[in-house]
């Protein structure tokens, strides 16, 4: 009863692939808005008032690069499902990213060198607030924070 479902889930969401994919190519916006499902997808965003966004990956990858991207209003929030696949996201170096992934038999790392702290004062400075926070369901798949 459960495999006829997620079948018929699993060519659903290849036939929205399509179509979102079409509709992402004709208008740009701040917000992300990615779908992996039996394939790969990778985006490039550079808004200058980045709010977050979504990104779905079933039996797929997606791969997303902030590295030119900004927040005015931090943190910005991007909300993560992966199932037997896996998520990329590249920062911009001097960002602070909180990962709040729930793995299950999978895995959610964060690869980028730890930025120096500026001492006592650090906290003051705003090296506690996050400029990106990863929320999120990993299974059998793998998500990675990179610069």
């Amino acid at each position: 009863m459960i495999l006829p479902v997620i079948i018929i889930a699993v060519g659903l969401g290849f036939i929205f692939n399509r179509i979102r994919r079409l509709s992402i190519r004709e208008r740009v916006t701040d917000k992300v808005g990615m779908m992996a499902v039996l394939g790969g997808i990778e985006s490039r965003n550079s808004s200058k008032s980045f709010p977050g966004g979504e990104m779905l990956a079933i039996l797929g990858g997606a791969e997303l690069d902030l590295r030119d991207a900004r927040v005015d209003v931090p943190p910005a929030e991007i909300q993560i499902f992966t199932l037997f696949g896996g998520t990329g996201i590249r920062v911009p170096e001097g960002w602070n990213v909180r990962m709040t992934v729930l793995p299950v038999l999978g895995g959610a790392e964060d690869e980028r060198r730890r930025p120096r702290m500026a001492g006592e004062g650090a906290e003051k400075e705003g090296y506690g607030q996050p400029d990106l926070i990863i929320s999120g369901f990993v299974a059998f798949g793998g998500v990675s924070v990179k610069d």
